[in-house]
């Protein structure tokens, strides 16, 4: 995660608010989705084998069901700049509220919002960021 952004990159869609690059991050790839996806056609002959079984490993099975169902519909995130991720995330709602563009341009950076890696891209980062 310490790889730093190109300047091809434009700021404000390939980088997140904290400097993170977003093409690094998990919600932004298809893999996840589509794996999960190959697996959900399998799920209905699972079934079967499951209940055959009998085994109490297999206990969390519906959950488990649940759960790879909710990844392989979820979306594909544009990036917190393009209103993807958390909507409640601290450091989208403070940069809004003080209507900055990046952490680094604020004041009091780095806060105790960003953890040490964000700081550290966020400061890497900042010639894609301008």
């Amino acid at each position: 995660m310490s790889e730093v952004v190109s300047k091809g990159d434009k700021g404000m869609l390939g980088i997140a608010y904290c400097g993170l690059d977003c093409k690094i991050c998990n919600n932004r790839t298809k893999e996840k989705r589509d794996i999960s996806r190959k697996l959900m056609d399998f799920i209905p002959e699972m079934d079967e084998y499951v209940k055959f079984l009998g085994d109490p490993r297999y206990n969390g099975w519906a959950q488990f069901k649940e759960v790879l169902g909710a990844i392989s519909e979820h979306p594909d995130c544009p990036g917190c700049q393009q209103d993807g991720g958390n909507p409640n995330c601290e450091i989208r709602v403070c940069i809004r509220e003080k209507e900055l563009t990046f952490c680094y341009k604020c004041g009091k950076f780095p806060c105790d919002k960003l953890d040490p890696i964000m700081v550290e891209l966020s400061v890497k980062n900042q010639d894609a960021m301008s």
